[in-house]
């Protein structure tokens, strides 16, 4: 995604690390490196988020592509990180809290879930804007 196209702090932060960029807060200033990487665009962009993109830095959280739902998703500690995610423009059914992280292990370990059953909880958690709790990935 273009700089262009990035109105939102978490798609700021996610087009500079595309383009191989580095970023770190450090007090009140947020590094960001290689300087040969970073153009006018994205220089713009970075000081209009800065202070959100600070903020998502301090936050626990990991982001992955997914090849099998073939999206990025969000590993967020705990629903405080969930909100602050989505506030930054995650999309709140791309986010997996830690608890429910351990349902899908937990039922994983029970029966393997193949790829295509994750694809499809993933779609019913995005369709009805869901969470998965205990009840809701019982086999």
């Amino acid at each position: 995604m273009t700089t262009e196209k990035a109105n939102t702090p978490l798609q700021t932060m996610l087009d500079a690390i595309d383009i191989g960029l580095s970023l770190e807060a450090r007090g009140h200033t947020l590094r960001v490196w290689p300087d040969a990487l970073l153009s006018e665009a994205m220089r713009t962009e970075l000081t209009r988020w800065k202070w959100h993109i600070m903020d998502l830095l301090e936050l626990r959280f990991v982001m992955a592509y997914s090849e099998t739902l073939k999206r990025t998703v969000f590993f967020a500690e705990d629903e405080a990180v969930k909100n602050a995610l989505v506030a930054s423009g995650a999309k709140e059914s791309s986010i997996y809290t830690l608890e429910e992280l351990e349902l899908l292990t937990k039922r994983n370990r029970e029966s393997l879930i193949s790829a295509k059953e994750l694809s499809l909880l993933h779609e019913a958690k995005t369709l009805f804007n869901g969470r998965f709790t205990q009840t809701a990935i019982t086999p």
